[in-house]
C-alpha cells in the first residue's frame, strides 16, 4: 500500500517562513545582535505521554531584516537539545518528528548577546490514524478506490484500498474528519450488455454510506492510537449525461479546459479535476471542435461547471462558474460564455493621511516598503487570480483578469478596502463580481485606515492562563485570507487586539498548541465552540468582550 499523501507538514513550514519573512520590524540589529555568543538549551516531550522525544528536529530561524538565518539540532535519548553561537534577537521555534504534528511557536523566543535559556521546553502532539474497509452494496469489498480523510478547513489525507478493501490513514492531526471514499472509474457512457444485466455504478461516499457531505458521520483520529473498523458502504447511483457548450472560444484555441467541482459554499473552489476538451479527450466523452461537451457518471449533488483556455503566448480567455444539479436524469443544454481575459483600471482613494502610503522619501534608507498591489483573489467557484501595482497618484492596473468573483485585498500601505465603486455602482466591503468579465470597467477602492480594537478579560475561575492566546478568525474565512489575529493574555487574564478590520468574528481564548492546527487545516476551533462569542466590530469602534475558558 503507498503511503498516505499528508498536506499538513509543507503547509505548516510554508506558514512558518511566511510569518517569519512578515515580521520585519521586530528584530534587534546594529554590532551587538552579530555577537554569536548566545544559546538555548531545552526539551522535546511528547504531548500525550510526558515523556522524551528522541531525534526530534529543532529549529530555531531569526525573523526580521536581514539573512532569513536558522539553526538546528537533534534531541538525545533524554529529549534534551543544545544549540550554542546564536546572534541575539528574536527567534521562532519549531520542532517536527516523524510520527508527530509539527509544532512551531513565535514570535517567542527573544535573546540578548551572550544570554543563555536553558529551560525551552517545546512538545510535540503524537499523529493518529483510520482504518477501515469500502465494500458494495452486498457488503463485497471493493478495490480500485481511494479514501480521503478531509478535516473542517481543507486539509486532506489519502489512501489506497487493497484488494480486501481495506485502507490506512496514518499522520492525522489529532481531531475529527470526514471519511470518503472515491471509486476509480473513467466518465464514460454505460456498458452496453446483451446478457440482461445493468452496470453497477458507485459514486463517491461519505462515511458510513451517504452521499451528502453534511450528512456523513465525523470519526475521531486520536493522538498516537489507530481507530479502525470503519466500514465505507458506497451508494449506487444511476449513470447520467451533462452536457453544453462552450461559446465565445477564441479562434484557433485547442485544449480548452473544462472544470466540474461540488458546490460546497462560498468560501470553495472547484476540488474535482481538470477536463481536456478536444477531440482527444481520453475519458470516451465527445468534445466537437464547435465546443459541445459531454460529461458523464456525476453523483447526484450540486456542482459548479466553468472553462479556461491558456495559449503557449499568454493570451487567457475564461468563463464564470455555472451552477447546475444532478439528479437522476440527463442534465443537457449547458452554455458557458467564454470571455478573453481583461485589463482592470482604476483608482484607489485613501481615506485619510493615514491610509496613504509614505512617500519614497519619507521612508527610511535601512526599511523601504514595497509599493501599494491589490490582489484579486479568486472565490466562489473562481479558481483564478490576478495582482498589480498602485503608482504613486494612486492610479491601478491589473493585467489579464478572468471573469469571476473575488476577494479584494489591499497590501503595501496601512489601509483595507472599505468599499468600491465599480463604473456606477457603489460596492460595500470588498466583494467584487466581475461575471461578465474586466473590460471597460473602471474600478474605484476606498481605502481606509479606521479599524476597529477589541479588548476585554478572560475569567479564569482561579485557573492559569499559561499556554493560551486570544485567537479571532473571521465568519467565513476564505482561503488565504489575512484577517486572523492571535494574542497574548496577561497576568490579570486581560487582553487587546488591535487594528481590526470591522467584519463579524468569532473569538475564543485557545490552546496555544491548538492554533498551529487550526491554520493547518485541523479541527481544532470545534471544541472551543462551548466558548467561542461572535462579535461585530466597526471601523473606528473599541469593542469588548469577556471571555470563557474551555474546561477539559
Amino acid at each position: 500500500m503507498r503511503s498516505p499523501r499528508n498536506s499538513v507538514r509543507p503547509a505548516a513550514r510554508a506558514l512558518m517562513l511566511l510569518l517569519a519573512a512578515s515580521a520585519a520590524g521586530f528584530a534587534q540589529s546594529g554590532p551587538a545582535a552579530e555577537e554569536n555568543t548566545a544559546s538555548v538549551e531545552g526539551m522535546v516531550v511528547n504531548a500525550v505521554t510526558g515523556g522524551a522525544v528522541l531525534r526530534a528536529h529543532v529549529t530555531l530561524r531569526v525573523f526580521g531584516r536581514g539573512p532569513q538565518r536558522s539553526f538546528g539540532a537533534m534531541t538525545t535519548a533524554e529529549g534534551k537539545f543544545s544549540v550554542t553561537g546564536l546572534p541575539g534577537g528574536n527567534y521562532y521555534v519549531a520542532a517536527e518528528r516523524s510520527g508527530f504534528t509539527f509544532n512551531w511557536r513565535g514570535p517567542g523566543l527573544e535573546l540578548k548577546p551572550g544570554e543563555h535559556k536553558d529551560d525551552v521546553k517545546l512538545t510535540l502532539t503524537p499523529t493518529g490514524a483510520i482504518a477501515g474497509t469500502v465494500v458494495d452494496a452486498n457488503g463485497e469489498p471493493v478495490e480500485h478506490c481511494t479514501v480521503t480523510a478531509e478535516s473542517r478547513r481543507g486539509g486532506q489525507w489519502q489512501s489506497p484500498v487493497d484488494a480486501q478493501g481495506r485502507f490506512r490513514i496514518g499522520g492525522l492531526l489529532p481531531g475529527k474528519y470526514r471519511i470518503k471514499a472515491t471509486p476509480e472509474e473513467e466518465q464514460t457512457p454505460p456498458e452496453i450488455r446483451t446478457d440482461g444485466t445493468l452496470e453497477a455504478h458507485y459514486s463517491q461516499t461519505y462515511y458510513p454510506s451517504t452521499l451528502d457531505e453534511s450528512s456523513g458521520e465525523k470519526v475521531s483520529a486520536e493522538p498516537g492510537a489507530e481507530t479502525s473498523g470503519i466500514e465505507i458502504r458506497l451508494v449506487r447511483t444511476p449513470i447520467v449525461r451533462v452536457s453544453g457548450k462552450v461559446t465565445g472560444i477564441p479562434q484557433g484555441a485547442e485544449n480548452v479546459n473544462l472544470m466540474v467541482g461540488p458546490r460546497h459554499d462560498s468560501n470553495r473552489g472547484f476540488g474535482v479535476g481538470l477536463v481536456i476538451m478536444n477531440n482527444g479527450w481520453t475519458s470516451g466523452s465527445r468534445v466537437k471542435k464547435d465546443g459541445t461537451f459531454a460529461l458523464w457518471r456525476l453523483a447526484p449533488g450540486a456542482y459548479r461547471v466553468a472553462a479556461q483556455w491558456n495559449s503557449s503566448t499568454g493570451q487567457m480567455a475564461a468563463t464564470a462558474p455555472v451552477d447546475i444539479v444532478v439528479g437522476d436524469s440527463n442534465v443537457d443544454g449547458i452554455e458557458l460564455r467564454m470571455v478573453a481575459a481583461a485589463e482592470l483600471t482604476g483608482q484607489v482613494e485613501y481615506e485619510g493621511d493615514v491610509a496613504r502610503p509614505a512617500a519614497p522619501a519619507e521612508q527610511t534608507q535601512s526599511f523601504r516598503r514595497p509599493g501599494p498591489q491589490v490582489n484579486l483573489q479568486g472565490f466562489d467557484g473562481t479558481l483564478w487570480s490576478a495582482s498589480g501595482q498602485v503608482d504613486a497618484s494612486g492610479a491601478l492596473a491589473i493585467k489579464k483578469v478572468l471573469p469571476g468573483r473575488y476577494h479584494v485585498m489591499y497590501s503595501g500601505g496601512q489601509g483595507y478596502v472599505r468599499s468600491m465603486r465599480l463604473g456606477t455602482a457603489e460596492i460595500a466591503g470588498d466583494v467584487l463580481d466581475l461575471g461578465n468579465g474586466a473590460a471597460g470597467a473602471a474600478l474605484t477602492l476606498f481605502v481606509s485606515a479606521q479599524y476597529g480594537s477589541i479588548s476585554g478579560a478572560v475569567q479564569t475561575d482561579g485557573a492559569a492562563t499559561a499556554g493560551l492566546r486570544v485567537l479571532l478568525l473571521p465568519d467565513n474565512q476564505f482561503p488565504g485570507g489575512p484577517r486572523y489575529q492571535s494574542g497574548n493574555i496577561g497576568a490579570d487574564g486581560s487582553y487587546t487586539l488591535g487594528s481590526v478590520v470591522p467584519g463579524a468574528y468569532k473569538l475564543a481564548a485557545v490552546a496555544e498548541d491548538d492554533i498551529n492546527g487550526v491554520f493547518q487545516g485541523g479541527d481544532e476551533w470545534d471544541q472551543y465552540a462551548p466558548v467561542a462569542e461572535t462579535v461585530t466590530i466597526h471601523a473606528g469602534e473599541k469593542a469588548t468582550q469577556d471571555l470563557k475558558i474551555l474546561r477539559r
